[in-house]
């Protein structure tokens, strides 16, 4: 993970910054340890935690408890896909870049012609992967519109894909080191919550899986896994994981409603300045 944060410039100056940070919060970490279980009446009172093994598997007997009263659970990063998929653009399964991401090439333009897409829809990787695509991006519509040269178009884009393609070794990393352990998702008990909008259990899912829904919309349609107010956006790859668990591979977009509500480049930037005329 360093090795992948020192190639970008802006992770390299975020982690230094917080490299001082980040050894304390190291001295009080916890290593080869998990959370199985949250108790408490009414309110989080405590936490049981497990030794684990090198594949990740809990440690029978090594369980413990820990009084808390707050805890917070990080289980990956998803792509903002929807608008793009309300726009008609095809979409593409990556577990390499996070799972689910818009497909583009290698200048950002979607499969819908005049359509790019930049950031956190083509995978996680921070605010300086966003700028560099936005860059990548305005100089390819620069040259649909013919305003910049071929030759200075190739000129300006071809050290800005070099870099994005070292960008993404970073979005690689974090996605490896966040892949669900398709095994536990068996283990779980049938009232653990998956979709926290609808409050629909595991068990729900598992029981649709076995009446026969075995994609991301038909168990959405069975059990309204998906309909609440995030979209699936919590949910949907938790029930990608489940169905991948039971044996049925699903790679297509959880299907996304309306209202959308477009944002005027104004409210993006005080000031439009063209990169060439």
């Amino acid at each position: 993970m360093l090795k992948s944060a020192l190639l970008s410039d802006d992770k390299r100056t975020d982690l230094f910054a917080l490299l001082p940070d980040m050894l304390k919060i190291q001295m009080k970490a916890s290593n080869n340890t998990k959370i199985i279980e949250a108790r408490g009446d009414g309110k989080l009172e405590s936490i049981i935690l497990a030794k684990v093994d090198a594949q990740g598997s809990v440690i029978k007997g090594s369980e413990f408890e820990k009084k808390v009263s707050l805890l917070a659970i990080g289980n990956g990063l998803l792509a903002n896909t929807e608008v793009a998929i309300s726009a008609g653009c095809n979409t593409k399964y990556d577990e390499s870049l996070g799972g689910l991401i818009v497909d583009v090439d290698e200048y950002l333009e979607t499969s819908i012609k005049g359509i790019f897409t930049i950031g956190a829809s083509t995978g996680i990787c921070g605010a300086d992967k966003s700028q560099l695509e936005g860059e990548l991006s305005a100089y390819s519509i620069l040259n649909q519109l013919n305003k910049i040269s071929r030759v200075n178009f190739k000129n300006k884009t071809s050290s800005l894909r070099v870099k994005r393609h070292k960008m993404m070794k970073f979005t690689n990393l974090l996605s490896n080191m966040q892949q669900a352990k398709l095994s536990e998702l068996n283990t779980l008990d049938d009232n653990t919550t998956i979709c926290r909008c609808e409050n629909i259990k595991i068990g729900f899912i598992k029981e649709a899986i076995k009446n026969g829904s075995t994609s991301i919309n038909s168990i959405k349609k069975r059990t309204r896994a998906g309909m609440g107010n995030c979209q699936g956006k919590t949910c949907s790859q938790l029930i990608r994981n489940i169905l991948s668990s039971s044996g049925f591979t699903d790679t297509d977009a959880i299907k996304v409603r309306p209202p959308l509500r477009p944002t005027s480049i104004n409210i993006l930037s005080s000031k439009i300045t063209f990169l060439e005329q």
